[in-house]
């Protein structure tokens, strides 16, 4: 017997492997997309939440050294320094909500913005006096872009023990 068939592989077989080399490809791509989305969409929020993090620490501890605060119209709030604590006895520091930016004020100066990160937009700040010796700090901010993934935070200041 004379078997004249040669060695390798049939049209069939070479097609079925390409189909299936693709269609594996195609599931490799598309994971690999998917993950440097949600890569690029989680540094997004944490720039956010870290630029919100900061402005909030430093409004914390102006808040807590401050005898006395009020509410300022459209959600600011100003805080006045009894004690002189690093030369600044009887100075007042406002914070407030300007062109999306958290901003303060010292008696005197120019405003200068919190936000560290160029594209941190904020949308809401509210300070809610609560008595004499609690201020609620409400805010909402998102990354320009993504109006839809706001970060919401909150947080209640006590002032110190004098």
């Amino acid at each position: 017997m004379n078997n004249s068939r040669t060695k390798g592989f049939t049209l069939i077989e070479i097609i079925v492997a390409i189909g299936l080399f693709s269609i594996v490809s195609f599931i490799a791509i598309t994971a690999v997309l998917s993950i440097t989305a949600a890569s690029a969409h989680s540094q997004r929020t944490r720039a956010v939440s870290d630029t919100m993090g900061f402005i909030f620490e430093d409004i914390v501890r102006n808040i807590q050294v401050s005898t006395a605060y009020e509410e300022l119209s459209g959600g600011g709030i100003r805080a006045v320094y009894g004690e002189d604590i690093q030369n600044t006895a009887g100075q007042e520091l406002e914070y407030f909500l300007a062109e999306d930016n958290i901003v303060y004020k010292r008696s005197g100066d120019n405003t200068v913005a919190l936000n560290t990160a160029d594209r941190v937009v904020v949308d809401s700040l509210i300070f809610t006096v609560l008595g004499g010796d609690r201020v609620r700090i409400q805010a909402r901010a998102h990354f320009a872009g993504e109006e839809d993934q706001k970060i919401h935070l909150q947080t209640t200041v006590l002032k110190r023990v004098q």
